[in-house]
C-alpha cells in the first residue's frame, strides 16, 4: 500500500484454500508478482498489517473471491444447501 508521502507498507493477506480459490476462479498466474490489486477484507484485530482477504480486484476490474466457502462468498452451486 503506497502511502500519501510516497512510502509503501507491505501487507500478508490470507486467502482461502486452493482448491476454493479454483472453484471461484483462481488460477496460478490470476496475479503476477508485482501487480498492483485492490483488495477487500479484514485487519488483523491488533492493528497490524496482517488481513484475511475477500475480495481481490485486479487491474482490468476483474474481481476474484479470495475467502473461504463462509459467510459473504459467492454462491457457485458447490455447496448442496445452495441447490
Amino acid at each position: 500500500m503506497t502511502n500519501d508521502d510516497g512510502t509503501v507498507d507491505s501487507w500478508m493477506v490470507e486467502a482461502g484454500p486452493p482448491g476454493a480459490l479454483v472453484r471461484r476462479g483462481w488460477r496460478k498466474d490470476s496475479v503476477r508478482p508485482g501487480t498492483e490489486v485492490f483488495i477487500e477484507g479484514y485487519q488483523a484485530l491488533d492493528g497490524t498489517n496482517k488481513a484475511n482477504g475477500r475480495d481481490v480486484t485486479l487491474p482490468d476490474g476483474t474481481k476474484l473471491f479470495a475467502g473461504s466457502s463462509g459467510t459473504g462468498a459467492p454462491l457457485d452451486g458447490s455447496d448442496p444447501t445452495e441447490r
